[in-house]
């Protein structure tokens, strides 16, 4: 830069201070087209941009982008990046991906690729977003810069992971989280704990404790907690649990954190305990005169989340709430739900909601816990602690005798000892009642099967 031309900056930079952004854009704008050396058109070049950014001149910014990315000399990303900032703040996110993005194109450094990755993530523009993270990610291990190749990999998880997309948890599995910048980490952990190894999901929810301690991410990274409890439910291994329980424990609300606690351990309870075990596990909640314990047994019952969180409940699990709070409505449309889908969720949850239904009041119910009952049967075994034989007795009594029939047919073949004679006795009056409805055939072909046990 010669005399002449580092003279004509400071007149430009003079007149911007003394009398404001609007006389300095002016000012710098008559010089780019004369001014020879690239220290000096640069230098003019981002004094137009700042200028224009200060005054909100959208088109002049935009329009001296294209002069920016071709000035391939010297190092002005932190110029650029706080015009970025200054832009987001003000809500122009497309200007500022833009401006980012001629940055990222005149100097292709990690910063700057990692810049514009921010800048149009804040656009929606993932797609081109997902382009510049790799870019960024790829620039970043060529150039020796750790952290910007561990946040833009982080940032690709979170996109990846945004879209419900497999290949986040992947991308996930080369990462140390103790590098992860902290405003990422919710989002990558929750693409990790999505893996098949309990030890790397267990580590996962650990990294998240130190975000639960004192963080912006707080109250984020409890809830992730407690969803990942809330979604593995049964599956949920005592190492996870543990993890599950410390990030926990750092909730503020001690009646929340009671009642997290409290439930993670009755699902723990309910995991180790055996079949008849667990029945008594809820009766003893249910029956306690702790609101708390009260609590918790409702909320596993129904399938509500730990604290809340918004989470996929399954139609059963919904049924079965809504037919212990007496939501008849409510508890009707998810019956008819469950029945939609095939093939039919056979669950212990399904088996809960069709004994709710069958003993209700509700004529209505009563009729779609017959028809749940009816589809169970075509499932191969029951879930654990469930029995073909409690179930058939609950369909006797509320008067679906056909329906009953092939239930305890299913407990014959699973070698229930009681489904035997169960069945025989409700041959015998299904036979008879088809016998007083003229029936004949069908009346004696039931009483000879009756009579064959």
């Amino acid at each position: 830069m010669n005399l002449v031309e580092s003279t004509a900056l400071r007149a430009a930079q003079n007149t911007e201070r003394a009398f404001g952004s609007a006389a300095g854009l002016n000012a710098f704008r008559m010089l780019p087209g004369w001014l020879k050396s690239p220290e000096a058109r640069i230098a003019a070049v981002l004094g137009v941009l700042r200028c224009a950014v200060r005054l909100n001149d959208q088109a002049t910014v935009r329009g001296w982008c294209g002069t920016w990315k071709k000035l391939a000399w010297g190092p002005h990303f932190e110029d650029i990046a706080e015009l970025c900032l200054e832009l987001s703040g003000r809500g122009q996110d497309s200007l500022a991906a833009e401006l980012s993005e001629a940055e990222a194109e005149r100097m292709a450094t990690p910063r700057a690729l990692y810049l514009a990755a921010r800048c149009v993530e804040r656009t929606g523009d993932m797609t081109t977003g997902l382009d510049w993270v790799q870019q960024a990610a790829e620039r970043g291990l060529r150039d020796g810069d750790e952290q910007v190749a561990i946040a833009a990999q982080a940032l690709k998880v979170a996109w990846l992971g945004r879209v419900d997309d497999d290949s986040a948890v992947s991308e996930a599995s080369t990462l140390d989280l103790s590098k992860v910048p902290q405003e990422l980490l919710v989002e990558v952990v929750s693409a990790k704990r999505r893996a098949s190894s309990r030890f790397v999901r267990a580590s996962a929810i650990a990294a998240l404790e130190a975000l639960a301690t004192e963080s912006p991410w707080a109250e984020s990274a409890m809830l992730l907690a407690a969803r990942h409890a809330d979604e593995l439910g049964d599956r949920l291994t005592s190492l996870e649990r543990d993890r599950v329980a410390a990030v926990l424990a750092h909730w503020k609300d001690k009646a929340q954190r009671t009642l997290a606690l409290e439930r993670l351990q009755l699902g723990a309870d309910l995991a180790a305990a055996s079949p008849e075990e667990r029945g008594k596990l809820f009766e003893e909640a249910l029956g306690s005169s702790s609101a708390t314990s009260l609590e918790v047994a409702r909320c596993v019952l129904r399938g509500q989340p730990l604290l809340g969180v918004s989470s996929v409940v399954s139609p059963a699990l919904r049924a079965a709430g809504h037919l212990v709070a007496g939501a008849n409505a409510e508890a009707a449309d998810a019956l008819r739900e469950l029945l939609g889908n095939v093939p039919l969720d056979a669950s212990a949850p399904t088996w809960t909601a069709t004994r709710l239904a069958l003993l209700s009041h509700d004529d209505g119910l009563v009729a779609l816990g017959g028809q749940v009952a009816k589809e169970l049967t075509r499932t191969v075994v029951a879930p654990s602690g469930q029995r073909w034989s409690n179930l058939a007795r609950h369909v006797e009594a509320s008067g679906a005798l056909e329906t009953a029939v092939p239930v305890w047919r299913k407990g014959v073949e699973q070698g229930e000892t009681e489904a035997r004679e169960g069945l025989q006795e409700a041959l015998a009056r299904l036979g008879h009642w088809c016998a007083g409805k003229g029936e004949r055939g069908r009346a004696l072909e039931l009483l000879r099967e009756a009579k064959g046990f």
